[in-house]
């Protein structure tokens, strides 16, 4: 049993007879007796609270989750009214199974008591309270009401409907017997604090009292009360830019090194802290996450610390809002990373800290970075096995990497820097003849980042079997015929999303799936098959099919026109052989449309490589080449 002050035994004795008239407690024999003591309410009044850590120690527990905080914010998104509801008594509103009522024995200078009802500190108190609230507000959760045990917050995007939903909820409470505390209720607010939050139509912000805190923090002239700093700022850290970096030199004097040594509260630790506390007054307002829009991912690294933002333009000012912020310090190990494994880390860690966000997007969401290396995410080599690793979590993400400077990169703290512009200045050779030697260097254009081919473009023609005729560009001035020596084989892109493809189209005999391009024929087995290239489908995806099955006489005469080397139907030019009278129908002289001649029945698409061909660079200079695929060579 633990000493208490005088006011607290005031507050024991009323709070004592009062559930006891009320029947909550009862005179114990019980051989367990937990102590009590009391922590300070919002409201500056005592709470009495029960250690039950002893009982929590042997309780099996019970593991129904509490909702996220992140997840009730998204859940409000577009809200334009707000009422909090907070439930009287909240855990005491529960019954304690007969028979277990001495387990909840404590002890007072008063005398020995249990709980008939469920009390504060037990250790499966939070999980049984919100399964019991999930319960009865199962149809409205998410949908007009969120609830975090015992505060209930309805929102209603339709003003007009608020009063209605508010309803509703009463309704449901009353109905059950659950009470609310009038003076911690708001009704009908555009604007209401949440769970430490500022909840408004805008967005979130930072709940200003608990700021005004941070703002009026002496500094700290202990372990204890920095470690009570960090805790208050570090529940604020997605609205600051590079908490982590701002708050180094703090955490660096918790270290186990510095400790053994004494706190010591240094210049540098001291602008650290003014700096962070200054931060707080700058705070932007987050956005709600619109899953309906695209995310941008803004990363940075340096050699301490990474940091990354996600983005999203919104409709009322048509620009680019912060939603999320995420900061980390590098450990000892991240530390000795290479710069580009750095700045994938970076990507890593924003990819997981909002992977319900980046994951499930409509839409390829940007990536923006100041490490021009990362655009060739999807091609490099991996070096090592973490590399390799990292290759596989990126493949599950459909992005795009977007180069910036770094001196645009100010979200991400701009941290690296691009290397000095190479573009000569008028001056350095206008100034007398002799500079013009000395810089003539610097005309030559810099091919370092240069790419080494481009592509892919499509084979129109086979002229010879080494030479063929390129689709390209009409803006290129260069010859369209190739050397097959000269071209390199186009590989499709092995980390991009895949997007569903199209279902075939049923008729009375069977799905029929749309031939896009005839890519290539072949003699197996004494029969002749086409390599078809599935319209809405991937070229991986392309198959043999016998020319019995085909019905595409267009493309057919057309390949063969194209590729005369290839083999064909005997006897001249390409015929069609129609499944059954029920093909002959659909044949264009039949007068079946031109789309439906374009069609192939089929019950199986067996997965098929395209052939390709690969040659040394060519082109626009020494850096420059063609990335081809080849349609119809082997």
């Amino acid at each position: 049993m633990y000493s208490l002050t005088e006011p607290e035994k005031e507050v024991l004795k009323e709070y004592l007879e009062e559930n006891a008239q009320s029947g909550l407690i009862v005179p114990s024999s019980s051989p367990a007796g937990a102590p009590l003591f009391f922590v300070p309410k919002k409201t500056k009044d005592l709470r009495p609270c029960l250690d039950f850590r002893g009982l929590n120690k042997i309780t099996i527990k019970d593991r129904y989750p509490v909702p996220l905080i992140r997840d009730i914010l998204e859940a409000v998104r577009g809200a334009q009214r707000f009422t909090k509801l907070d439930l009287r008594g909240a855990y005491h509103l529960l019954r304690i199974k007969e028979g277990d009522e001495w387990k909840t024995a404590f002890r007072t200078p008063f005398g020995h008591f249990e709980y008939k009802v469920m009390p504060f500190g037990l250790t499966n108190a939070p999980a049984i309270f919100q399964r019991f609230m999930d319960s009865v507000f199962s149809d409205l959760l998410n949908q007009t009401v969120v609830i975090y045990l015992d505060d209930i917050l309805i929102y209603s995007r339709n003003p007009e409907l608020h009063s209605s939903h508010v309803k509703q909820v009463l309704q449901r409470l009353r109905a059950h017997q659950l009470f609310c505390k009038p003076e911690k209720c708001e009704f009908d607010k555009t604007e209401v604090k949440y769970l430490g939050y500022h909840l408004s139509p805008t967005g979130i912000a930072m709940d200003q009292e608990k700021v005004q805190a941070i703002l009026d923090w002496p500094s700290p002239s202990s372990i204890k009360e920095t470690q009570c700093f960090l805790g208050l700022a570090n529940f604020y850290r997605q609205f600051i830019l590079d908490f982590a970096k701002q708050t180094s030199h703090i955490t660096h004097t918790l270290k186990k090194e510095n400790v053994t040594k004494g706190f010591v509260w240094t210049n540098a630790v001291e602008t650290a802290f003014q700096d962070l506390r200054r931060a707080f007054t700058q705070a932007p307002i987050l956005r709600h996450p619109d899953t309906n829009k695209q995310f941008i991912v803004v990363t940075n690294a340096s050699e301490r610390a990474i940091g990354a933002v996600l983005l999203q333009q919104q409709e009322d000012d048509g620009l680019e809002h912060p939603v999320f912020y995420l900061s980390h310090i590098l450990s000892t190990a991240e530390q000795h990373y290479s710069v580009l494994e750095r700045e994938l880390l970076a990507l890593k860690k924003a990819y997981l800290e909002w992977r319900q966000f980046l994951m499930g997007s409509k839409e390829p969401f940007e990536v923006r970075t100041d490490h021009r290396n990362l655009q060739c995410l999807r091609n490099f080599v991996c070096q090592n096995s973490r590399q390799a690793r990292w290759a596989f979590f990126f493949s599950q993400y459909d992005f795009y990497i977007t180069y910036i400077p770094g001196s645009q990169n100010i979200l991400a703290d701009a941290l690296s820097r691009r290397y000095p512009d190479c573009t000569p200045s008028p001056s350095q050779y206008l100034l007398e003849p002799s500079k013009i030697i000395g810089v003539a260097q610097s005309f030559l254009e810099e091919n370092k980042f240069t790419p080494r081919y481009y592509g892919p473009f499509r084979i129109l023609q086979l002229i010879n079997p080494v030479t063929v005729r390129l689709h390209l560009p009409h803006t290129w001035k260069i010859h369209p015929v190739s050397h097959v020596s000269q071209l390199k084989p186009y590989v499709p892109d092995p980390y991009s999303r895949q997007f569903p493809c199209p279902p075939p189209v049923l008729v009375d005999d069977g799905p029929e799936y749309e031939v896009q391009e005839i890519c290539d024929s072949r003699l197996f087995h004494k029969r002749l098959q086409y390599l078809i290239h599935w319209k809405g489908y991937p070229l991986s995806e392309c198959s043999w099919e016998d020319a019995s099955s085909v019905h595409a006489p267009l493309l057919i005469r057309r390949f063969h026109r194209l590729f005369p080397f290839k083999p064909g139907p005997s006897g001249g030019g390409p015929t069609v052989v129609p499944r059954g009278a029920a093909r002959a129908e659909c044949s264009a002289q039949a007068g079946r449309s031109a789309r439906a001649a374009h069609r192939v029945f089929k019950t199986r698409r067996a997965p098929s490589l395209s052939c390709t061909l690969r040659g040394p660079r060519i082109g626009m200079g020494p850096r420059s080449a063609f990335s081809l695929h080849i349609f119809g060579v082997s």
